[in-house]
């Protein structure tokens, strides 16, 4: 598998993994994102989804990712959301960052108050 940078990735203020991860390539995926994920240098926070009767084996193997059950709810996309705009670091991108996540947050919270 090719690896490399994404520039969707790299822009995301949350990345969200729903894949197979009983597919090589698709659980490739999730390794390649966790390794991104570790908090002290990415505050981008990482959300794999996975079968509930799996989380606790994806959990230990992926531990700076969020390992929910699926399938995703819209509160924890929420906060994930919020903790990425709690954790963006000070420095040039802090202020669009932390802008972006405010716009989705309002997006999301509007959408979840709707339904």
């Amino acid at each position: 598998m090719r690896t490399g940078h994404c520039p969707l990735v790299d822009a995301a203020d949350v990345i969200v993994n729903e894949l197979d991860q009983d597919d090589g390539n698709c659980a490739e995926v999730a390794r390649q994102l966790e390794s991104m994920a570790d908090a002290r240098t990415s505050p981008t926070p990482v959300v794999v989804v996975v079968p509930r009767c799996r989380e606790a084996e994806f959990k230990a193997s992926l531990p700076h990712c969020e390992v929910v059950p699926g399938p995703l709810r819209s509160k924890v996309l929420l906060h994930s959301v919020s903790r990425a705009e709690q954790e963006v670091p000070v420095g040039a991108r802090s202020a669009d960052v932390k802008g972006r996540c405010s716009d989705l947050l309002e997006a999301l919270s509007s959408e979840e108050s709707s339904n």
